[in-house]
Formats: C-alpha cells, structure tokens, sequence
C-alpha cells in the first residue's frame, strides 16, 4: 500500500493511500515467478533422466517448488500484510503514535521482508546452490571505515568521518553465540558554514560511540543448521558535537539512546538466506554545555528497531564469497530518515549493503570489503575493510 501526505485547507497534516490492490497483487506474482528459482530444491544429480530405450511418448513433470520458494512466498504475503497494516493503522490513528509508532515500524519492516524476497528470488536464480556457503561473509571481527559527508546546504562544507571497531564472537556449547561490538567515529575535522550576508563562519564537530551485545541461541535439530534464532541485542549508542557560533561562543551537546530490551528472531529461509528483525523500548537523554548547562532526564522515545534480509552468493574458486542485504533502522537518531514532501520524521533510513571477503586458505585470516548505502535524507555511502579470524570448527551464518 502506498501512502502520501497532503494538507487539508485548514493547513493540517492528512495522509492519503493509494489503493493496495495493484501494488499488493504485483509484488505477490513477482515472488510466484521468483519462487521457482528454488535454491534449496533436490540435487541436479539425482534428477538426471536415463537415456531413452522407448518409443512410446513421454510426459514432462512440471517444475516442483521446493521449501525455500514456499519461504519466500510465505514471507513476501506476511511482509505484504504488514505493510498494508501499518499504514492503514497510520492512516486511522494519524502520522505519529508518539513512543508506539508501530505503524512505522509494520511498514518499514514489511518493505524489508518484501525487498528481501524479492533479492532472494533473484539471488537462487542467478547464483543457484544447495549447500551453505562455506565460508560466508559475515561480520568483520574488527574494521575501519570512512565516510563522506555531503551537505545539501549551501555555503556549508563537510569533511569525512572515521570509525574503528571490533565485533569479537564468543561460542558457548553449540547453540549460544554472544557478540559484543564497540565502535567509534571521529569527524576528520569542522563542518564549516558561511554566512551569505555577512561572511562570517561557524562550525561543527562530531564523535560518536556505540556499544551492543548480540546474543543468539540456534532451534533446530542440527545447531550448524538453525530454523530459527532467537535474538536479544540490547543497544547503547552515544553522540557528541562541539558548535562554535559566529560570535565565538561555544557548546557541546551530548546524545544518548538506550534500547536494552531489544529482542526478535532470525528465520533462516534457507542455508544461503535469513531475514531477521528485532524490536524494543528506546530511552533518550540529552545534556549540553555552555552559558547554562544541563540535561534532560531519560526520557521514552520511539521503538527502536532493526530488520534486514541477507543473501550468502557463492563464488568460482574456494578462496571468496559475498553477500547481500537489505535493511530498515527504525531511527533517526543521526538525522538519517525517509521524507517525502510533507511525509516528515516518520520513517527512519533504508539500509543495502554489499561484503566481499577473501581468505587465501582456510587456516589463514580473510580480508573482506564492506559497501554501505544509507537511502534517506541526509544518507549517504559508508566504505568499511575488516579482517576475520580463520575458519573455525563450530560457526553460525
């Protein structure tokens, strides 16, 4: 279902739908056609015909479509329904529930789960495969990225941003995997501004730190095989910004977000694909300093969540893989967001995301590269290089 926002004579803000039936229609056909690409179907070896000996006419059975494709298509008409929910919910209850903003979160998670099926289709067509990947691309262990930071604003210049960060991963049994991840980014010097009357500067900086803990424990009858992850990943990150005023005065801000209830699952549709969301109560603080210091208490923002579908694809050769994914984070916490006309400080970004890895032997270190497209106002692309232990004998996707 689509939406669009207009103002009603009064200057009010209205949200108007476009009918569902074509859009909702459309996408579930596209996954029936993309769900024959069945990349989890029977082995091409035991379905080679003998050679002929009779004359008599033989039938062809028509292709079978294999779990993964009755996956995808259970997930594209779930992802359908949600979306279709959401934004009739938004429609009746108005464009902002305030700390329940469920209708956004329904939408943007449902446009993720539609996207992902589609890629997925399209994945197991061109990149066909039973078998998992053996050695996925995954989470780099530690990675160093940079950033360049467009500005729509005229007279305003931006520089770059660094980050560096570690994700190591810990195994307990053969089920639990826990994650601790810590990162930092640093702007690589002032946003500049100049004014147009009097030619006068001001300036920004920022640092930012961010600190998670994903634990998951694999359900299934083989744990090297999970159906399903149950996923707890509570969330604390940090924002700082230095401002210098035309006339010299200076302040520095402080922004905190707190989501340490954040829990979901994992669905692995097949070994190659997964589609994973996690939802929870975010908590917000704010403190400043300058003439009058001070800070807010902490404070219930909106839900805080996170939602990606990823793709492993399998290359020539034992030595590289990649892999794919699609992505919604409920939060415009770094100004990041999806507006459209009057549509404003509802949706958060949309996310893509492309890894490379290269490992010289199994018992070696493997270098990946990491591509990260941020599709909303104020997004942008994001270059990451990491490095990933060798291979070991117990390992999760």
């Amino acid at each position: 279902m689509v939406a669009a926002a207009v103002r009603d004579s009064g200057g009010a803000r209205q949200l108007r739908s476009l009918p569902p039936t074509v859009t909702s229609f459309s996408a579930i056909a596209c996954l029936l056609t993309l769900a024959h690409a069945d990349d989890g179907g029977t082995d091409p070896a035991a379905t080679a015909s003998a050679p002929e000996v009779s004359t008599e006419p033989t039938h062809t059975a028509p292709p079978r479509m294999g779990r993964a494709g009755w996956n995808r298509i259970a997930l594209g008409v779930g992802s359908v329904t949600a979306a279709g929910l959401g934004t009739w919910w938004m429609l009746e209850l108005g464009e902002s529930l305030g700390a329940g903003d469920l209708s956004a979160v329904l939408v943007g998670g449902g446009a993720v789960g539609l996207a992902g099926a589609v890629v997925g289709g399209t994945a197991a067509a061109l990149n066909p495969g039973t078998f998992p990947v053996a050695d996925p691309a995954n989470g780099a262990r530690a990675f160093f990225g940079l950033r360049p930071r467009p500005t729509p604003y005229v007279g305003e210049t931006a520089p770059w941003s660094a980050s560096l960060g570690t994700a190591p991963r810990f195994y307990v049994g053969t089920r639990l995997r826990i994650t601790p991840m810590l990162r930092g980014q640093v702007d690589l010097g002032a946003t500049q501004q100049v004014s147009a009357l009097t030619e006068e500067t001001s300036s920004k900086q920022a640092e930012a730190a961010g600190a998670s803990v994903d634990v998951r424990w694999a359900l299934g009858a083989d744990p090297s095989a999970p159906v399903l992850d149950v996923v707890w990943r509570p969330v604390l990150e940090l924002r700082f910004e230095q401002f210098t005023y035309i006339d010299g005065a200076k302040r520095r801000l402080r922004r905190a977000l707190l989501a340490p209830m954040t829990v979901g699952a994992r669905w692995h549709l097949t070994r190659r694909q997964r589609v994973e969301a996690v939802l929870g109560p975010r908590f917000d603080e704010v403190g400043w300093t300058g003439d009058e210091p001070g800070s807010t208490d902490w404070q219930t923002g909106p839900l805080y969540m996170e939602a990606s579908y990823t793709v492993d694809l399998d290359h020539p050769g034992t030595h590289t893989s990649s892999r794919v994914g699609v992505g919604y984070r409920h939060s415009k916490l770094d100004g990041a967001g999806l507006d459209a006309g009057a549509v404003n400080g509802i949706f958060g970004p949309a996310l893509v995301d492309y890894t490379f890895r290269y490992r010289p032997r199994p018992s070696a270190w493997a270098a990946q590269a990491r591509l990260d497209l941020t599709i909303a106002d104020g997004g942008g692309a994001a270059f990451q290089l990491g490095v990933v232990p060798p291979i070991a004998s117990r390992k999760q996707p």
